[in-house]
Parts: structure tokens; C-alpha cells; sequence
């Protein structure tokens, strides 16, 4: 199972804020039995993210995005969803509830400008959040089911164990052998994996030098 991870935002390439959401989606798939394959972070650029979503649409299996489904000018997840998925950007009678059900458990007032959070791709099923205005949504296109999560963390961790974490197949029987070698390098820890490397293809090797010893993982699935 091929899975992507998609993050939104100007502020993540000015580095403004740190991309806390890819490695809690990435943790959370690895605790359930599935490997994450890609991030990818990419600014507030329509025609970049369109072309990110349409080749992700392509190549994998599960998508997860998140960041840009807010109300203002900068926010073009949904936009740019419905142009990789080729459909229509429409306004969504389920996604508006959402929204207007959120200004008023708040206690605010609703600019017409929040309404763009209901615009969503033609097709699409709404995601409710509870802890924010702006829905998800999850789309199926290509090879790909997609799922778009806002970019708070305290609004997509909640919608990930609600939404993503219940879609996902079984995941395949994984074995993990990790183990601490002390007294030689990367270079030497290699060269004696090497023989059982080439006769064991399925078998995935991990390292991670940190010093005075060499970690190493063993992953059988």
C-alpha cells in the first residue's frame, strides 16, 4: 500500500512553523502496520498543488493532506482537489451546516467569507470537525482515496482517528528484530548484512548511527 503525505502552507517552507502533522499521521500509520512512503510540503500555490495532487492521485493508494481549507485567499486545498480530481468546486449543503454550527457553539459572528470553507469537490464525502470551522473531505480519485484534513493539529488529530484511522484495511503481518552493535561502523555492519540482504529481498534493513553504536531494525512483513 503506497501512501503519501500532503502539507500545506507558506508558513512550513518559511520554516514559521514545524510540520508536526506529517509526523503524527506518519507515527500513527506506522503504530497501525502501514509504512508512509513520501511528504511532500508545498506552499500556497494553486497550480504546484494541483500538480502534486494529480500525480499523487496517480501513484498511491492512500493520500493524506493537510492545511488550506480555511476561509481566505491563500487557503486552495479544495480548489486545487476538484482540478487534480477533475470535478466541479461546489458549495456543499452539508459542509455549510458544519460551518455556521460552529460560529454558533462558539459564540461568533460569521463573515460571508467563512462560507468558502463549504466549497468543496462535487462528489466528495464531508468529514465533520468538531474543534474548528472548516470541514474535511475525503475523495476518491484514480488509484487513490484521499482524505484533507485542516491544519491545526488540535483539529486534524481528532479527525484522523475519526475519519482516516476506521478506513483502513488490515494491515499485512509485520516482524521487527531491532537490535544495538557496539565496536563497529555503518560501513562494517553493512558489508556483514550484505550476503543475507541479496538472498532475503524481502527484507527491509534500517540503520541509525548514533554514537558510540549502530542501531538496526530488521522489517518482515
Amino acid at each position: 500500500m503506497r501512501i503519501e503525505i500532503i502539507n500545506t502552507g507558506d508558513e512550513l517552507l518559511r520554516g514559521a512553523l514545524a510540520d508536526t502533522n506529517a509526523v503524527y499521521m506518519a507515527r500513527r500509520l506506522y503504530e497501525l502496520g502501514f509504512r508512509t512512503g513520501r511528504f511532500v510540503t508545498i506552499g500556497d500555490d494553486l497550480r504546484v498543488l494541483t500538480e502534486a495532487l494529480t500525480a499523487a492521485f496517480s501513484e498511491c493508494d492512500l493520500v493524506l493532506v493537510s492545511g488550506g481549507l480555511g476561509p481566505t485567499d491563500d487557503d486552495l486545498t479544495a480548489a486545487a482537489a476538484a482540478a487534480a480530481a477533475g470535478v466541479k468546486l461546489v458549495r456543499s449543503a452539508e459542509a455549510e451546516k458544519i460551518v455556521r454550527g460552529a460560529f454558533v457553539r462558539g459564540g461568533w459572528e460569521m463573515h460571508p467569507v467563512n462560507l468558502k470553507q463549504a466549497d468543496v469537490p462535487e462528489g466528495c464525502r464531508v468529514l465533520d470537525n468538531s474543534n474548528g470551522t472548516a470541514p474535511g473531505f475525503a475523495l476518491r480519485a484514480k488509484r487513490a482515496e484521499a482524505f484533507f484534513l485542516p491544519g491545526p493539529p488540535r483539529e486534524l488529530k481528532p479527525m484522523f482517528e475519526a475519519h482516516v484511522v476506521p478506513s483502513l484495511p488490515a494491515p499485512p503481518a509485520r516482524h521487527v528484530a531491532a537490535f544495538r552493535l557496539h565496536g563497529m561502523g555503518e560501513s562494517d555492519v553493512q558489508a556483514r548484512l550484505a550476503p543475507y540482504a541479496a538472498a532475503h529481498p524481502e527484507l527491509v534493513f534500517g540503520f541509525r548511527a548514533t554514537f558510540p553504536e549502530i542501531g538496526l531494525r530488521v522489517v518482515a512483513e
